[in-house]
C-alpha cells in the first residue's frame, strides 16, 4: 500500500518518498509548455499549493539519476511527453499565507522570502520594501541566468480573506497587495511563466493591471480537473486500497457485513464528489478522500480545518442580511460574472458561497446574446453537513433559544405520539424567524427541522438509507435499556392559492405519513427500536404547520 501524502504540499517530497501521487502532469504540461500568466481560484484544501510545487520542480528541478533530465518526473505522464526538461528557469515562489495579522508582519514575511532567494542566488541586493524588491529580484535573476523568470504566488488573497471581519484592515491589506502585484508591470520581457492561486477573486487585487495577459482559469472547462480527483482517478489510484478499507470498516461496524465494493464507492462519491467548475466534469475533494482512506471512516474532514464558516459569517450580506444562506441548496440562472466577481469589503452571498466551496456548478447554459448562466448547488453530503452546522449556529442565534433545554419535553412528545405538542414545537420554530428569512422550498424547512433535532442531543440522520428510498430524517433516542426511533417526513406546498391553509397542511401531513408507510421508510429501524414513531409534517411557505403521528 502506497503511503497517503496527507498535508504534504511538496511535490518532490511526495515523489521521493514514494507516496501516492495522482498524476496531474498532463494538465501541467498543457500550461507549462507555453509562455503565459494564469490565475486559478479553488476552495481551501484542494491541492493548489501542490500544483504550484509541481510547476516549481518542473521549471527548476535538477537532473535525475544517470543524468536523466526528466528527474523526478520520470514515470509520470509528462515524462513521456515532448516537454523540454533540459531547460531550467529561475523561480520566484511566494506565499501570502504568513503575516496576515498585520501589514508589517506581511511586509516582513515577503521581505524574508525574497531575501532567501537573494542569498541563495548570491544576487547581492539590498531588499527592504517588497513592492520594489520583487522587480529587482526578477530582473537580476533574469540577467544572471540569461533566462526568463517563473513567478509562482500562492494564496494571493489570504491577507484580505483572513481579515474580512475588520473591513478597514481588509481594505488596507488590499491596497498594499495592489502595490505589490502591480510591481510586476513592465516585467514581461523577464517573465517565462506566472501562476497565481487563491480562494476569492478580488478582481486579482491589481494583478490584472500589473499583468495584462493574466488569464483566469477558474471557470475554464479545459482545466476543470486541474485540482481534485476525478471519479476515474479515484478508481485508478485508490481502487487497490478499497478492499482493505472496506474490511476495516466492517470490522469496526462502520459498514454492513453484506456491503460490497460498489456500495463503498457509491458512499465515497456521495460524501466527497460533486465539485464542478464547468457543469460537466466532476471532481472529489482531495483532502477528504485522503483522510477517508487513512482513517477508514466517513466524516466531514473538509470542515475540520476550514475557517470559511467564520469567514462567511463576517460578510455583511450573509452575516447580517442573509444569515440562513447556507440552508439554500440551489441557485438558478446565475450569470457567469456573478459567481466570479468580488470586491474587497463587498463580497456578496453567491460568489462567497461558490468561491469558498459551499456551492458548485451543477449546470452551465450558453444563452444566445447573453452569455453563460449557471445553476449552482451544494456538491455533496460532506458540504451539506458542514453547511447545516453553520446554519444551525446562525438560526439559533437569531431565535435566541437552546434546543437542548427543550430536549426532555420534545422526547416525551415523541414517545407519547403527541401530535398537538409537536405541532406547537415546529410552529414555534418556524414562527421565530423573520418572514424575510423564509425560503419557498421544501429543503429550507427540512433544514430547519434537521437543525433543531440535531441540537437536541439525539442521533439525527439526515436522509438515511432505506429499503425503497429515504425519509427526510430519522431520530434515534437510545438509552441503556431501550431505543426510541422517530421517522420523520415533511411535505411542503407554497400554499399561495389555498383558501384554507389548515386543510392544506393536514393533507400534506397525511401525505407524509403515507410516504413513510408505503415506501417502507420505517423498516430499516424496526429491528433496533423498541418503539417506533412515524411523524408526518405538513408546512406551507412562511411556516403554517401541522404534525400527525402514527405507530
Amino acid at each position: 500500500m502506497e503511503r497517503l501524502p496527507i498535508g504534504i504540499q511538496s511535490f518532490r517530497a511526495i515523489i521521493e518518498a514514494g507516496d501516492l501521487y495522482v498524476d496531474k502532469t498532463r494538465v501541467v504540461y498543457d500550461l507549462a509548455s507555453r509562455k503565459g500568466a494564469y490565475f486559478l481560484s479553488r476552495p481551501r484544501r484542494f491541492g493548489k499549493s501542490l500544483l504550484l510545487a509541481t510547476f516549481k520542480e518542473l521549471f527548476s528541478g535538477p537532473p535525475g539519476r544517470d543524468g536523466d533530465p526528466r528527474g523526478i518526473f520520470a514515470g509520470l505522464w509528462i515524462g513521456s511527453s515532448d516537454f523540454d526538461f533540459t531547460r531550467k528557469f529561475p523561480v520566484v515562489s511566494l506565499s501570502m499565507a504568513a503575516g496576515t495579522e498585520s501589514i508589517d508582519l506581511l511586509k516582513d514575511s515577503l521581505t524574508k522570502q525574497l531575501n532567501s532567494i537573494n542569498l541563495r542566488e548570491n544576487l547581492n541586493l539590498d531588499l527592504t520594501f517588497p513592492a520594489t524588491s520583487l522587480p529587482m529580484v526578477i530582473e537580476t535573476l533574469s540577467l544572471k541566468h540569461d533566462a526568463r523568470v517563473v513567478v509562482l504566488i500562492d494564496e494571493y488573497d489570504a491577507p484580505v480573506s483572513s481579515n474580512l471581519a475588520d473591513p478597514k484592515l481588509a481594505v488596507a491589506f488590499g491596497n498594499f497587495l495592489k502595490s505589490f502585484y502591480v510591481s510586476l508591470k513592465d516585467l514581461d520581457d523577464h517573465l517565462r511563466f506566472v501562476f497565481v492561486t487563491g480562494v476569492t477573486r478580488y478582481a486579482f487585487m491589481g494583478l490584472s493591471a500589473g499583468l495584462n495577459q493574466l488569464k483566469d482559469l477558474t471557470l475554464n472547462e479545459r482545466f476543470s480537473e486541474i485540482c481534485g480527483f476525478t471519479p476515474q482517478e479515484l478508481d485508478r489510484y485508490f481502487g487497490g486500497l478499497m478492499p482493505s478499507v472496506l474490511d476495516a470498516m466492517k470490522d469496526k461496524g462502520r459498514m454492513p457485513k453484506e456491503a460490497g465494493l460498489a456500495d463503498l464507492r457509491k458512499l465515497i462519491m456521495d460524501w466527497y464528489d460533486g465539485y464542478s467548475w464547468d457543469g460537466a466534469t466532476k471532481v472529489l475533494n482531495p483532502w477528504s478522500v485522503l483522510r477517508f482512506f487513512d482513517e477508514a471512516r466517513f466524516s466531514a474532514y473538509w470542515g475540520e480545518l476550514d475557517n470559511s464558516s467564520s469567514f462567511l459569517s463576517s460578510l455583511p450580506d450573509i452575516g447580517d442580511k442573509d444569515p440562513l444562506a447556507l440552508a439554500k441548496d440551489g441557485f438558478k440562472s446565475i450569470p457567469k460574472g456573478a459567481v466570479s466577481s468580488a470586491e474587497v469589503g463587498k463580497l456578496k452571498t453567491v460568489p462567497a458561497l461558490f468561491q469558498t466551496g459551499y456551492l458548485t456548478v451543477d449546470k452551465a447554459e450558453d444563452v444566445m446574446y447573453r452569455g453563460v448562466f449557471y445553476t449552482l448547488k451544494k456538491p455533496n453530503l460532506e458540504v451539506r453537513i458542514i453547511s447545516l452546522d453553520f446554519f444551525s449556529e446562525s438560526m439559533f442565534s437569531i431565535l435566541k433559544r437552546n434546543p437542548q433545554a427543550e430536549s426532555d419535553d420534545f422526547n416525551a412528545a415523541v414517545r407519547d405520539k403527541n401530535a398537538e405538542r409537536l405541532t406547537d414545537v415546529f410552529s414555534s420554530l418556524f414562527a421565530g424567524l423573520d418572514p424575510s428569512h423564509h425560503q419557498p422550498t421544501e429543503s429550507f424547512y427540512n433544514a430547519l427541522v434537521y437543525a433543531y433535532c440535531s441540537k437536541l442531543g439525539q442521533i439525527a440522520l439526515s436522509e438515511p438509507p432505506g429499503s425503497k428510498g429515504t425519509p427526510d430524517l430519522a431520530l434515534l433516542f437510545p438509552t441503556a435499556s431501550s431505543c426510541l426511533c422517530a421517522v420523520i417526513e415533511l411535505k411542503f406546498d407554497r400554499g399561495e392559492t389555498a383558501k384554507d391553509k389548515r386543510k392544506l397542511v393536514s393533507r400534506l401531513a397525511d401525505d407524509a405519513l403515507k410516504a413513510i408507510e408505503t415506501k417502507d421508510y420505517w423498516r430499516p429501524y424496526k429491528a433496533q427500536a423498541d418503539l417506533l414513531v412515524k411523524i408526518g409534517i405538513g408546512v406551507t411557505y412562511r411556516g403554517e404547520c401541522l404534525v400527525k403521528t402514527a405507530d
